[in-house]
């Protein structure tokens, strides 16, 4: 999942920087591990799901997409209910509905089924569980405001990693993927307890106005300025295939023999790891100012674009396999953390939220395309090659149109700023 931007705007009050921050600074890492590791570790079950009930790829995928697409879109929504009622209790609510979607999935018992249970109900749980967490980060520190982020979003790598292992080890030992599940429900109920560390600091103030707070975020004239347009564009085509990679990677290793099972989840280990490193490791160089962090962006978006073409030419081999991974995850980790900042470059602090929203909104839609799509081009003999290469081919052209953002920028930042200033004169006329 991307990590969210700085949302704190009450800049004239001193943040705490420590104490009880390095407490929720736990908790959010906590809830990375659990709450990420579970969304990028789906394909597992994915699997499963193909051997249970018989449905196309396509079918079969749709649980996920829906899933990862909640996860985006729900995020304007989750903005304006923390902004509204806090951290902590938003976060309380997106574990107990993550929670309460997996049960249920166990319950009703059928592919389709799982397109509300896993896809619409654990998506909007794990979309309210996300924001919260991030956010709260930010309101507990300053100075020490990389660290303590950087530390919290690592989560999400270590999570894939232990959730790889743990699920591939639940659905061989129970040899039942709802006993699985349920265990694996119970393990993301825990969130409540590590949401509850979510305490507010003394000068967070909640609006007590929701339709506001939504009013802020949804705010569409942000459509009028090119450069967003432009931005919005680039984000949609890498959106639409964001999860490709991490939903079908299992199915593909399996059934073109490059591996075992046991070797599939082996890869998403891998894939964990490094993407946990990368996280860490370009926060850390984001923070140097002599480097461009728009430029940062677009070429880590170009290099897990080229990390999948590699995998679809060259994976037919384990190690090579192990090697394009390695390199997907520490690019992916790369996109993830520039994410925000490079939002921040771009639009200022003030117009982040609303950028923020309307982004996750777009990147949410076109996740809801992309996997089915793609889990069209499956092959009995070749697997999901050539979906990967449509993956890379739409990351890279992604990424491609990101590097240019800078001139884009320059250029349609001066005709928008010329524009406003002809409306503002002519108002004054």
């Amino acid at each position: 999942m991307p990590t969210s931007p700085s949302l704190k705007n009450l800049n004239q009050y001193k943040a705490p920087d420590g104490g009880w921050g390095w407490v929720i600074v736990f908790g959010s890492f906590m809830v990375s591990v659990i709450g990420d590791g579970f969304s990028y570790t789906t394909g597992l079950f994915y699997a499963e799901f193909l051997r249970e009930y018989g449905e196309s790829e396509t079918v079969t995928s749709l649980f996920d997409s829906i899933m990862t697409g909640t996860i985006y879109c729900i995020g304007p929504v989750a903005s304006g209910l923390t902004t509204t009622y806090g951290c902590r209790k938003i976060a309380i609510l997106g574990s107990i509905l993550a929670t309460g979607g997996m049960v249920a999935s166990t319950i009703l018992d059928s592919i389709y089924t799982h397109c509300l249970t896993l896809g619409l109900i654990t998506g909007m749980g794990l979309g309210f569980l996300y924001l919260p967490q991030v956010m709260i980060v930010t309101y507990w520190f300053d100075k020490h405001l990389s660290l303590a982020t950087g530390i919290s979003v690592c989560g999400s790598g270590i999570g894939i990693a232990i959730f790889a292992l743990l699920s591939e080890k639940l659905l061989n030992v129970f040899n039942s993927w709802k006993s699985a599940m349920l265990l694996l429900a119970s393990i993301m109920f825990t969130c409540v307890g590590f949401s509850s560390l979510f305490r507010k600091v003394d000068y967070m103030q909640e609006k007590s106005d929701l339709k506001s707070a939504l009013k802020e975020t949804f705010n569409f004239k942000i459509f009028k300025d090119g450069v967003f347009i432009y931005f919005a564009i680039a984000n949609f085509l890498n959106g639409s295939v964001f999860y490709v990679p991490i939903i079908f990677l299992k199915d593909h290793v399996v059934k073109t023999h490059i591996g075992t099972d046991a070797e599939a989840v082996q890869l998403l280990v891998y894939f964990g790891l490094s993407n946990a490193f990368g996280r860490a490791f370009f926060g850390y160089v984001a923070d140097f100012q002599s480097l461009n962090r728009i430029v940062m962006y677009g070429l880590s978006i170009i290099s897990y674009g080229v990390a999948i073409a590699l995998m679809a030419s060259f994976g037919t081999q384990y190690i090579y396999m192990i090697v394009w991974v390695v390199m997907f995850g520490l690019s992916e980790g790369a996109f993830i953390t520039l994410s925000s900042v490079v939002l921040v470059d771009l639009f200022g602090m003030d117009r982040v939220t609303n950028v923020f929203g309307i982004i996750n909104l777009i990147a949410g839609m076109a996740s809801f395309i992309g996997p089915p799509l793609i889990a069209k081009t499956f092959d009995k003999v070749t697997g999901y090659t050539t979906g990967f290469y449509i993956t890379s081919m739409l990351t890279i052209f992604s990424g491609l149109m990101l590097l240019m953002l800078p001139l884009i920028h320059k250029s349609l930042d001066n005709v928008w700023t010329k524009k406003q200033t002809d409306i503002e004169e002519n108002v004054k006329k």
